[in-house]
Protein backbone atom coordinates (compact mmCIF):
# COMPACT_ATOMS: atom_id res chain seq x y z
CA UNK A 1 0.00 0.00 0.00
CA UNK A 2 1.32 3.43 -0.95
CA UNK A 3 0.88 5.00 2.49
CA UNK A 4 2.87 2.26 4.17
CA UNK A 5 5.67 2.70 1.65
CA UNK A 6 5.56 6.45 2.24
CA UNK A 7 6.03 5.93 5.99
CA UNK A 8 8.93 3.53 5.43
CA UNK A 9 10.62 6.00 3.10
CA UNK A 10 10.24 8.84 5.60
CA UNK A 11 11.71 6.60 8.28
CA UNK A 12 14.75 5.84 6.10
CA UNK A 13 15.44 9.44 5.07
CA UNK A 14 15.59 12.57 7.21
CA UNK A 15 13.75 14.97 4.91
CA UNK A 16 11.92 14.46 1.60
CA UNK A 17 10.41 17.22 -0.48
CA UNK A 18 6.81 17.04 -1.64
CA UNK A 19 7.67 16.95 -5.35
CA UNK A 20 10.14 14.11 -4.81
CA UNK A 21 7.50 12.01 -3.03
CA UNK A 22 4.97 12.66 -5.79
CA UNK A 23 7.53 11.61 -8.40
CA UNK A 24 8.51 8.49 -6.45
CA UNK A 25 4.94 7.22 -6.19
CA UNK A 26 3.72 8.48 -9.60
CA UNK A 27 0.93 10.56 -8.10
CA UNK A 28 0.08 14.24 -7.76
CA UNK A 29 1.28 16.45 -4.91
CA UNK A 30 -2.36 16.73 -3.83
CA UNK A 31 -2.48 12.96 -3.34
CA UNK A 32 0.67 13.03 -1.19
CA UNK A 33 -0.85 15.78 0.98
CA UNK A 34 -4.01 13.68 1.39
CA UNK A 35 -1.91 10.64 2.34
CA UNK A 36 0.00 12.63 4.95
CA UNK A 37 -3.21 13.97 6.48
CA UNK A 38 -4.76 10.47 6.57
CA UNK A 39 -1.65 8.97 8.18
CA UNK A 40 -1.50 11.66 10.86
CA UNK A 41 -5.13 10.88 11.72
CA UNK A 42 -4.56 7.11 11.97
CA UNK A 43 -2.09 6.78 14.86
CA UNK A 44 -0.70 8.72 17.83
CA UNK A 45 2.64 6.90 17.67
CA UNK A 46 4.07 9.21 15.01
CA UNK A 47 3.60 12.52 13.28
CA UNK A 48 4.60 13.64 9.79
CA UNK A 49 5.73 17.24 9.93
CA UNK A 50 6.61 19.70 7.18
CA UNK A 51 9.63 21.96 6.96
CA UNK A 52 9.05 24.62 4.33
CA UNK A 53 12.67 24.54 3.25
CA UNK A 54 13.61 20.87 3.62
CA UNK A 55 10.32 18.99 3.11
CA UNK A 56 8.49 16.30 5.10
CA UNK A 57 10.06 14.46 8.03
CA UNK A 58 8.88 11.80 10.47
CA UNK A 59 8.63 12.25 14.25
CA UNK A 60 8.13 8.96 16.16
CA UNK A 61 6.77 9.28 19.69
CA UNK A 62 6.30 5.56 20.45
CA UNK A 63 8.66 3.23 18.56
CA UNK A 64 6.96 -0.05 19.59
CA UNK A 65 3.50 1.18 18.68
CA UNK A 66 4.83 2.56 15.40
CA UNK A 67 6.37 -0.82 14.44
CA UNK A 68 3.12 -2.57 15.35
CA UNK A 69 1.25 -0.09 13.19
CA UNK A 70 3.47 -0.93 10.22
CA UNK A 71 3.31 -4.69 10.77
CA UNK A 72 -0.49 -4.67 10.85
CA UNK A 73 -0.56 -3.43 7.28
CA UNK A 74 -0.88 -5.90 4.40
CA UNK A 75 2.07 -6.49 2.11
CA UNK A 76 0.22 -5.66 -1.10
CA UNK A 77 2.57 -2.83 -2.01
CA UNK A 78 1.53 0.30 -3.85
CA UNK A 79 0.48 0.66 -7.46
CA UNK A 80 2.83 2.30 -9.91
CA UNK A 81 1.31 4.62 -12.50
CA UNK A 82 1.15 1.84 -15.11
CA UNK A 83 -0.51 -0.57 -12.67
CA UNK A 84 -2.90 2.13 -11.56
CA UNK A 85 -3.94 2.83 -15.14
CA UNK A 86 -4.60 -0.88 -15.64
CA UNK A 87 -6.85 -0.80 -12.56
CA UNK A 88 -8.76 2.18 -13.92
CA UNK A 89 -9.16 0.52 -17.32
CA UNK A 90 -10.36 -2.79 -15.88
CA UNK A 91 -12.85 -1.03 -13.60
CA UNK A 92 -14.27 0.90 -16.55
CA UNK A 93 -14.39 -2.24 -18.72
CA UNK A 94 -16.38 -4.10 -16.07
CA UNK A 95 -18.96 -1.32 -15.66
CA UNK A 96 -21.35 -0.23 -18.43
CA UNK A 97 -22.52 2.99 -16.79
CA UNK A 98 -20.76 6.33 -16.38
CA UNK A 99 -18.35 6.54 -13.43
CA UNK A 100 -17.37 9.83 -11.83
CA UNK A 101 -13.78 10.93 -11.40
CA UNK A 102 -14.37 11.03 -7.63
CA UNK A 103 -15.37 7.36 -7.61
CA UNK A 104 -12.25 6.46 -9.58
CA UNK A 105 -10.11 8.59 -7.25
CA UNK A 106 -11.51 6.73 -4.22
CA UNK A 107 -10.87 3.40 -5.94
CA UNK A 108 -7.17 4.13 -6.47
CA UNK A 109 -6.60 6.33 -3.44
CA UNK A 110 -5.44 9.32 -5.46
CA UNK A 111 -6.67 12.84 -6.16
CA UNK A 112 -9.32 13.71 -8.73
CA UNK A 113 -6.75 15.78 -10.60
CA UNK A 114 -4.44 12.75 -10.88
CA UNK A 115 -7.33 10.55 -12.04
CA UNK A 116 -8.11 12.99 -14.83
CA UNK A 117 -4.48 12.92 -15.94
CA UNK A 118 -4.41 9.10 -15.86
CA UNK A 119 -7.71 8.79 -17.74
CA UNK A 120 -6.40 11.14 -20.41
CA UNK A 121 -3.78 8.50 -21.23
CA UNK A 122 -6.21 5.54 -21.30
CA UNK A 123 -6.85 5.75 -25.10
CA UNK A 124 -3.27 4.54 -25.60
CA UNK A 125 -4.16 1.31 -23.82
CA UNK A 126 -7.18 0.95 -26.12
CA UNK A 127 -5.26 1.34 -29.37
CA UNK A 128 -6.02 -1.44 -31.83
CA UNK A 129 -9.48 -2.11 -30.36
CA UNK A 130 -12.97 -0.86 -31.22
CA UNK A 131 -13.49 0.38 -27.64
CA UNK A 132 -13.77 4.15 -27.19
CA UNK A 133 -13.51 6.36 -24.10
CA UNK A 134 -16.52 8.66 -23.64
CA UNK A 135 -16.77 11.64 -21.30
CA UNK A 136 -19.96 13.41 -20.25
CA UNK A 137 -20.23 16.53 -18.14
CA UNK A 138 -21.56 15.88 -14.62
CA UNK A 139 -21.65 12.13 -15.31
CA UNK A 140 -18.01 11.09 -15.65
CA UNK A 141 -16.52 8.63 -18.12
CA UNK A 142 -17.33 5.23 -19.56
CA UNK A 143 -16.07 2.86 -22.23
CA UNK A 144 -18.21 2.27 -25.30
CA UNK A 145 -17.78 -0.91 -27.30
CA UNK A 146 -18.85 -4.45 -27.98
CA UNK A 147 -19.02 -6.69 -24.90
CA UNK A 148 -17.00 -9.37 -26.69
CA UNK A 149 -14.13 -6.92 -27.23
CA UNK A 150 -14.36 -5.75 -23.62
CA UNK A 151 -14.18 -9.26 -22.17
CA UNK A 152 -11.32 -10.13 -24.50
CA UNK A 153 -9.33 -7.15 -23.22
CA UNK A 154 -10.19 -7.87 -19.58
CA UNK A 155 -9.07 -11.47 -20.08
CA UNK A 156 -5.63 -10.26 -21.17
CA UNK A 157 -5.26 -8.53 -17.77
CA UNK A 158 -6.77 -11.54 -15.98
CA UNK A 159 -3.97 -13.71 -17.37
CA UNK A 160 -1.45 -11.21 -15.97
CA UNK A 161 -3.05 -11.55 -12.52
CA UNK A 162 -4.49 -8.02 -12.32
CA UNK A 163 -5.52 -7.62 -8.66
CA UNK A 164 -8.91 -5.93 -9.20
CA UNK A 165 -10.11 -8.77 -11.44
CA UNK A 166 -8.95 -11.36 -8.91
CA UNK A 167 -10.74 -9.46 -6.12
CA UNK A 168 -14.00 -9.33 -8.07
CA UNK A 169 -13.84 -13.04 -8.92
CA UNK A 170 -13.05 -14.07 -5.36
CA UNK A 171 -16.06 -12.13 -4.06
CA UNK A 172 -18.60 -12.66 -6.85
CA UNK A 173 -17.91 -16.15 -8.21
CA UNK A 174 -19.27 -17.94 -5.17
CA UNK A 175 -19.53 -21.50 -6.51
CA UNK A 176 -16.61 -22.46 -8.77
CA UNK A 177 -18.06 -25.97 -9.17
CA UNK A 178 -20.90 -24.52 -11.25
CA UNK A 179 -18.29 -23.06 -13.59
CA UNK A 180 -16.45 -26.39 -13.85
CA UNK A 181 -19.61 -28.32 -14.68
CA UNK A 182 -20.71 -25.71 -17.20
CA UNK A 183 -17.32 -25.73 -18.96
CA UNK A 184 -17.34 -29.53 -19.16
CA UNK A 185 -20.81 -29.69 -20.74
CA UNK A 186 -20.15 -26.82 -23.16
CA UNK A 187 -16.90 -28.42 -24.35
CA UNK A 188 -18.73 -31.70 -24.82
CA UNK A 189 -21.55 -30.05 -26.81
CA UNK A 190 -19.26 -27.96 -29.04
CA UNK A 191 -16.52 -30.59 -29.47
CA UNK A 192 -13.72 -28.81 -27.63
CA UNK A 193 -11.11 -30.52 -25.44
CA UNK A 194 -12.20 -30.23 -21.78
CA UNK A 195 -8.56 -30.04 -20.66
CA UNK A 196 -7.27 -27.78 -23.43
CA UNK A 197 -6.63 -24.06 -23.83
CA UNK A 198 -10.15 -23.45 -25.11
CA UNK A 199 -11.64 -24.86 -21.89
CA UNK A 200 -9.37 -22.70 -19.74
CA UNK A 201 -10.29 -19.58 -21.72
CA UNK A 202 -13.98 -20.51 -21.54
CA UNK A 203 -13.75 -20.81 -17.76
CA UNK A 204 -12.13 -17.39 -17.43
CA UNK A 205 -14.76 -15.79 -19.69
CA UNK A 206 -17.63 -17.32 -17.74
CA UNK A 207 -16.13 -15.94 -14.52
CA UNK A 208 -15.69 -12.48 -16.08
CA UNK A 209 -19.22 -12.44 -17.51
CA UNK A 210 -20.66 -13.39 -14.12
CA UNK A 211 -18.80 -10.44 -12.57
CA UNK A 212 -19.92 -8.13 -15.39
CA UNK A 213 -23.55 -9.20 -15.00
CA UNK A 214 -23.58 -8.69 -11.24
CA UNK A 215 -21.85 -5.31 -11.46
CA UNK A 216 -24.32 -4.12 -14.12
CA UNK A 217 -27.49 -5.76 -12.82
CA UNK A 218 -29.77 -2.90 -13.94
CA UNK A 219 -28.51 -2.83 -17.53
CA UNK A 220 -30.71 -4.23 -20.31
CA UNK A 221 -29.00 -6.70 -22.64
CA UNK A 222 -29.81 -7.93 -26.11
CA UNK A 223 -28.82 -11.32 -27.41
CA UNK A 224 -29.27 -13.19 -30.66
CA UNK A 225 -32.12 -15.67 -30.55
CA UNK A 226 -30.72 -18.33 -32.88
CA UNK A 227 -31.40 -22.05 -32.70
CA UNK A 228 -27.68 -22.93 -32.81
CA UNK A 229 -27.26 -21.14 -29.45
CA UNK A 230 -29.98 -23.14 -27.69
CA UNK A 231 -27.67 -25.96 -26.44
CA UNK A 232 -25.39 -23.32 -24.89
CA UNK A 233 -28.33 -21.57 -23.21
CA UNK A 234 -29.63 -24.85 -21.78
CA UNK A 235 -26.24 -25.65 -20.27
CA UNK A 236 -25.86 -22.17 -18.76
CA UNK A 237 -29.35 -22.44 -17.31
CA UNK A 238 -28.55 -25.70 -15.46
CA UNK A 239 -26.46 -24.09 -12.74
CA UNK A 240 -27.38 -21.20 -10.47
CA UNK A 241 -24.12 -19.31 -10.95
CA UNK A 242 -23.85 -19.71 -14.74
CA UNK A 243 -27.42 -18.45 -15.22
CA UNK A 244 -25.93 -14.97 -14.82
CA UNK A 245 -24.25 -15.57 -18.20
CA UNK A 246 -27.53 -16.21 -20.05
CA UNK A 247 -27.98 -12.55 -21.13
CA UNK A 248 -24.46 -12.78 -22.60
CA UNK A 249 -24.85 -16.13 -24.37
CA UNK A 250 -23.97 -14.49 -27.68
CA UNK A 251 -20.52 -13.53 -26.33
CA UNK A 252 -19.80 -17.09 -25.21
CA UNK A 253 -21.14 -18.45 -28.50
CA UNK A 254 -18.83 -16.14 -30.44
CA UNK A 255 -15.89 -17.32 -28.33
CA UNK A 256 -16.80 -20.95 -29.06
CA UNK A 257 -16.99 -20.29 -32.78
CA UNK A 258 -13.60 -18.61 -32.65
CA UNK A 259 -11.98 -21.59 -30.96
CA UNK A 260 -13.77 -24.11 -33.14
CA UNK A 261 -12.43 -22.32 -36.20
CA UNK A 262 -8.77 -22.37 -35.09
CA UNK A 263 -6.60 -24.26 -37.62
CA UNK A 264 -9.53 -24.71 -40.00
CA UNK A 265 -9.94 -22.37 -42.96
CA UNK A 266 -7.17 -19.72 -43.09
CA UNK A 267 -8.92 -16.82 -41.41
CA UNK A 268 -7.22 -13.96 -43.24
CA UNK A 269 -8.14 -15.41 -46.62
CA UNK A 270 -11.72 -16.08 -45.54
CA UNK A 271 -12.08 -12.59 -44.05
CA UNK A 272 -11.00 -10.95 -47.32
CA UNK A 273 -13.30 -13.19 -49.34
CA UNK A 274 -16.34 -12.45 -47.15
CA UNK A 275 -15.60 -8.73 -47.23
CA UNK A 276 -15.56 -8.89 -51.02
CA UNK A 277 -18.83 -10.88 -51.16
CA UNK A 278 -20.66 -8.61 -48.73
CA UNK A 279 -19.43 -5.56 -50.60
CA UNK A 280 -21.13 -7.05 -53.66
CA UNK A 281 -24.29 -7.71 -51.63
CA UNK A 282 -24.32 -4.17 -50.21
CA UNK A 283 -24.03 -2.68 -53.69
CA UNK A 284 -26.63 -4.99 -55.26
CA UNK A 285 -29.25 -4.98 -52.47
CA UNK A 286 -28.63 -1.54 -50.90
CA UNK A 287 -27.61 -3.00 -47.51
CA UNK A 288 -24.85 -2.10 -45.05
CA UNK A 289 -23.50 -5.47 -43.87
CA UNK A 290 -19.83 -4.49 -44.26
CA UNK A 291 -20.33 -1.60 -41.81
CA UNK A 292 -21.64 -3.99 -39.12
CA UNK A 293 -18.35 -5.03 -37.51
CA UNK A 294 -19.95 -7.44 -35.03
CA UNK A 295 -21.89 -9.17 -37.78
CA UNK A 296 -18.85 -9.55 -40.07
CA UNK A 297 -16.87 -11.10 -37.24
CA UNK A 298 -19.70 -13.49 -36.33
CA UNK A 299 -20.40 -14.56 -39.91
CA UNK A 300 -16.71 -15.24 -40.53
CA UNK A 301 -16.48 -17.54 -37.53
CA UNK A 302 -19.75 -19.28 -38.39
CA UNK A 303 -18.71 -19.90 -42.00
CA UNK A 304 -15.32 -21.26 -40.89
CA UNK A 305 -16.97 -23.77 -38.57
CA UNK A 306 -19.68 -24.57 -41.10
CA UNK A 307 -17.09 -25.49 -43.73
CA UNK A 308 -15.64 -28.16 -41.42
CA UNK A 309 -18.92 -29.31 -39.90
CA UNK A 310 -20.02 -32.90 -40.29
CA UNK A 311 -23.56 -32.01 -41.27
CA UNK A 312 -22.54 -30.33 -44.53
CA UNK A 313 -23.10 -33.64 -46.28
CA UNK A 314 -26.63 -33.90 -44.89
CA UNK A 315 -29.10 -33.11 -47.67
CA UNK A 316 -32.21 -33.04 -45.45
CA UNK A 317 -34.76 -30.26 -45.91
CA UNK A 318 -35.33 -27.49 -43.38
CA UNK A 319 -38.87 -26.72 -42.31
CA UNK A 320 -37.98 -23.06 -41.70
CA UNK A 321 -36.73 -22.13 -45.13
CA UNK A 322 -40.20 -21.54 -46.62
CA UNK A 323 -41.24 -19.23 -43.77
CA UNK A 324 -37.99 -17.26 -44.06
CA UNK A 325 -38.61 -16.85 -47.79
CA UNK A 326 -42.00 -15.34 -47.03
CA UNK A 327 -40.95 -13.16 -44.10
CA UNK A 328 -37.50 -12.03 -45.30
CA UNK A 329 -37.43 -12.37 -49.09
CA UNK A 330 -34.77 -9.68 -49.56
CA UNK A 331 -32.49 -11.16 -46.90
CA UNK A 332 -32.99 -14.64 -48.34
CA UNK A 333 -31.77 -13.32 -51.70
CA UNK A 334 -28.70 -11.86 -49.97
CA UNK A 335 -28.04 -15.19 -48.24
CA UNK A 336 -28.41 -17.11 -51.51
CA UNK A 337 -25.89 -14.77 -53.13
CA UNK A 338 -23.43 -15.60 -50.34
CA UNK A 339 -24.17 -19.34 -50.65
CA UNK A 340 -23.55 -19.27 -54.40
CA UNK A 341 -20.21 -17.50 -53.97
CA UNK A 342 -19.10 -19.85 -51.17
CA UNK A 343 -19.97 -22.94 -53.19
CA UNK A 344 -18.07 -21.59 -56.20
CA UNK A 345 -15.01 -20.49 -54.24
CA UNK A 346 -14.64 -23.47 -51.88
CA UNK A 347 -16.30 -26.25 -53.94
CA UNK A 348 -18.71 -27.12 -51.18
CA UNK A 349 -22.40 -27.89 -50.89
CA UNK A 350 -24.42 -25.85 -48.38
CA UNK A 351 -27.60 -27.41 -47.01
CA UNK A 352 -30.95 -25.74 -46.44
CA UNK A 353 -30.31 -25.90 -42.69
CA UNK A 354 -27.17 -23.81 -43.10
CA UNK A 355 -28.98 -21.39 -45.40
CA UNK A 356 -31.50 -20.89 -42.58
CA UNK A 357 -28.67 -20.16 -40.12
CA UNK A 358 -27.02 -17.68 -42.50
CA UNK A 359 -30.33 -15.94 -43.22
CA UNK A 360 -31.05 -15.65 -39.48
CA UNK A 361 -27.67 -14.05 -38.82
CA UNK A 362 -28.17 -11.63 -41.71
CA UNK A 363 -31.75 -10.78 -40.66
CA UNK A 364 -30.54 -9.65 -37.23
CA UNK A 365 -27.94 -7.37 -38.83
CA UNK A 366 -30.46 -6.07 -41.37
CA UNK A 367 -32.88 -5.11 -38.59
CA UNK A 368 -30.12 -3.10 -36.93
CA UNK A 369 -29.32 -1.44 -40.27
CA UNK A 370 -32.98 -0.56 -40.85
CA UNK A 371 -33.27 0.95 -37.40
CA UNK A 372 -30.18 3.10 -37.93
CA UNK A 373 -31.40 4.14 -41.39
CA UNK A 374 -34.77 5.27 -40.06
CA UNK A 375 -33.10 7.33 -37.33
CA UNK A 376 -30.55 8.82 -39.72
CA UNK A 377 -32.75 9.76 -42.64
CA UNK A 378 -36.00 10.87 -41.02
CA UNK A 379 -36.68 14.37 -42.40
CA UNK A 380 -39.02 16.87 -40.75
CA UNK A 381 -39.93 20.17 -42.44
CA UNK A 382 -41.19 23.17 -40.42
CA UNK A 383 -43.06 25.72 -42.52
CA UNK A 384 -43.89 29.26 -41.35
CA UNK A 385 -44.52 32.59 -43.01
CA UNK A 386 -40.86 33.58 -43.01
CA UNK A 387 -38.91 30.60 -41.64
CA UNK A 388 -38.10 32.44 -38.40
CA UNK A 389 -39.73 33.36 -35.11
CA UNK A 390 -42.23 30.64 -34.27
CA UNK A 391 -40.51 28.14 -36.55
CA UNK A 392 -37.19 28.55 -34.72
CA UNK A 393 -38.89 27.91 -31.38
CA UNK A 394 -40.57 24.85 -32.85
CA UNK A 395 -37.24 23.64 -34.22
CA UNK A 396 -35.75 23.72 -30.72
CA UNK A 397 -38.67 21.72 -29.36
CA UNK A 398 -38.82 19.15 -32.15
CA UNK A 399 -35.07 18.56 -31.97
CA UNK A 400 -35.67 17.26 -28.44
CA UNK A 401 -38.65 15.13 -29.46
CA UNK A 402 -36.86 13.74 -32.55
CA UNK A 403 -33.16 13.86 -31.58
CA UNK A 404 -32.02 11.77 -34.57
CA UNK A 405 -34.19 13.44 -37.23
CA UNK A 406 -32.99 16.06 -39.65
CA UNK A 407 -35.17 19.15 -39.08
CA UNK A 408 -35.18 22.06 -41.52
CA UNK A 409 -37.04 25.40 -41.64
CA UNK A 410 -38.89 26.67 -44.70
CA UNK A 411 -41.01 29.71 -45.56
CA UNK A 412 -44.35 29.34 -47.37
CA UNK A 413 -42.88 30.38 -50.71
CA UNK A 414 -40.00 27.83 -50.65
CA UNK A 415 -41.87 25.10 -52.53
CA UNK A 416 -38.92 23.96 -54.63
CA UNK A 417 -36.56 23.76 -51.64
CA UNK A 418 -39.08 21.85 -49.51
CA UNK A 419 -39.80 19.26 -52.21
CA UNK A 420 -36.07 18.77 -52.76
CA UNK A 421 -35.70 18.10 -49.02
CA UNK A 422 -38.08 15.10 -49.42
CA UNK A 423 -39.56 15.31 -45.92
CA UNK A 424 -41.20 12.40 -44.11
CA UNK A 425 -43.34 14.78 -42.06
CA UNK A 426 -44.34 18.47 -42.42
CA UNK A 427 -45.49 20.87 -39.70
CA UNK A 428 -47.00 24.03 -41.23
CA UNK A 429 -48.83 27.16 -40.06
CA UNK A 430 -51.38 26.59 -42.88
CA UNK A 431 -52.31 24.00 -45.45
CA UNK A 432 -49.89 23.89 -48.35
CA UNK A 433 -51.21 24.78 -51.80
CA UNK A 434 -49.14 22.03 -53.45
CA UNK A 435 -48.98 18.25 -52.85
CA UNK A 436 -46.20 16.61 -50.80
CA UNK A 437 -45.65 12.90 -50.44
CA UNK A 438 -45.98 12.80 -46.64
CA UNK A 439 -48.38 13.81 -43.84
CA UNK A 440 -48.87 17.55 -43.22
CA UNK A 441 -49.76 18.60 -39.64
CA UNK A 442 -51.05 22.08 -38.85
CA UNK A 443 -49.04 23.88 -36.20
CA UNK A 444 -52.15 24.96 -34.31
CA UNK A 445 -53.00 21.29 -33.74
CA UNK A 446 -49.80 20.75 -31.74
CA UNK A 447 -49.24 24.14 -30.09
CA UNK A 448 -50.97 23.12 -26.87
CA UNK A 449 -48.69 20.08 -26.65
CA UNK A 450 -45.54 22.22 -26.71
CA UNK A 451 -45.06 23.32 -23.13
CA UNK A 452 -43.14 26.55 -23.76
CA UNK A 453 -45.94 28.28 -25.78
Amino acid sequence: MRRKELLKKLKQESFIKLDDLAQTFDVSTRTIRDDVKALNDESTSFRIELSRKRGYYLVISDANQFENFLSDWTEDGYETKNKRMETLLVHLLLHSQYITYRQLADLCGISVAQVKLDCGALPKLLEGSEIKLLTKAHHGIRLQGNLYDKIKLIDAYYIKGQHLILDYISHLVTNPNDISQGVRLICQEYRLRPDGDSARILRRWLELLICYHILNVETQYQSLNLSDMEPLKKILNQYELTRACLPHAQVIYQLLLEHQSINLVPQTTLRKFLYQVYTEIDQQFDTRFVEDVDFMRMIQLHVAVMMESNHLADSSKSSLIDSLCREFPAIMNCALHLVKRLEQEYHMTITEEEIVYLTSHMAVSYERQSDRKIRSYYHIALVSSSGGGLAQLMEMRFSKIFPSARIKLFSLDQKTELLAFRPNLVFSIKLLDYPVDCPVVLVKEVLEELDYF
